[in-house]
């Protein structure tokens, strides 16, 4: 073995993680160190990245200013950290055709954050389009939308507040002789829930309807406390099919929960919330 190795380690051509001594392969990407053995009569040559497998810009570095280099081929799209433990302003290149992201695993790690798992999401490249999987993450990976429906119990996020659309009310079952209490109105209640730390229920807004808007003032479901929230934040429209959730141009945007291990199409703009990492989506 080359004596230099032998006193630095190797560090892996593929991801630039540090490796020991003697290791014939790379500790987080698997990738062959070419390390010759004492019955070679020279060593290994470096192996070749493989393509669509390039590390993306690790995060905190800036990214490449104009004239200082090309990005790599294959990198269409980049991510912008809007806020969160990397730091604001922070980007780099989606250069793999998937690329995971958590705590612990993948090639894009936030491990100052607790509410990110080891392994909370994946961003895979698809020809021209950008999509993001959830991998069944505790807290759940976020897009931000500007209307969508929602079914019953789908988490949406507004600021740092976590809210939950229920669904209608179920109508009570027949019984011989009623309770008292105030009567139900002649239209279905629809019922909005604020989800506290730990999955804990807190306050729920009961609503006949037909919108209920969320913000800091002026609106049915008030969030007075979470600075991030705009004064008329989004509202929710009810139907038959769901509710309607439109973001009312709020300067952080509205963010919906996707469904556990299921895919999202991400347009030029989008932002995408794990954690408390707010990534934004722009051409590399």
């Amino acid at each position: 073995m080359n004596p230099l190795l032998a006193e630095l380690g190797i560090v892996c051509p593929r991801c630039d993680a540090y490796n020991a001594a003697n290791s014939a392969k790379c500790v987080q990407c698997s990738a062959p160190l070419g390390v010759a053995t004492p019955a070679e009569a020279a060593p290994a040559a470096r192996p070749a990245s493989t393509p669509g497998s390039s590390r993306p810009t690790p995060l905190g570095m800036p990214a490449l200013k104009p004239g200082t280099g090309p990005a790599p081929a294959t990198a269409r799209f980049k991510l912008t950290v809007v806020r969160g433990t990397a730091g604001a302003g922070s980007q780099f290149r989606l250069a793999g055709n998937q690329v995971g992201a958590g705590r612990s695993k993948g090639l894009l790690l936030f491990p100052d954050d607790a509410f990110v798992a080891p392994l909370h999401c994946t961003f895979l490249v698809k020809g021209e389009k950008l999509f993001v999987r959830d991998e069944s993450s505790a807290s759940g990976t976020f897009a931000t939308v500007v209307k969508e429906l929602l079914g019953s119990n789908t988490f949406f996020a507004v600021g740092d507040t976590l809210l939950r659309y229920l669904g209608p009310l179920p109508a009570p079952a027949p019984v011989p002789v009623l309770h008292y209490g105030a009567p139900l109105p002649p239209t279905p209640l629809y019922l909005i829930e604020e989800i506290l730390e730990g999955l804990r229920p807190g306050r729920t807004l009961a609503r006949s309807g037909p919108t209920v808007a969320v913000g800091q003032a002026g609106c049915e479901f008030l969030v007075t406390t979470d600075p991030n929230v705009a004064p008329r934040h989004c509202e929710l429209t009810f139907n038959p099919q769901g509710a309607t959730l439109r973001d009312l141009g709020s300067p952080g945007g509205t963010f919906v929960r996707l469904a556990p291990g299921t895919e999202r199409e991400l347009k030029l703009g989008d932002q995408v919330r794990l954690g408390n990492e707010i990534l934004k989506v722009e051409a590399a």
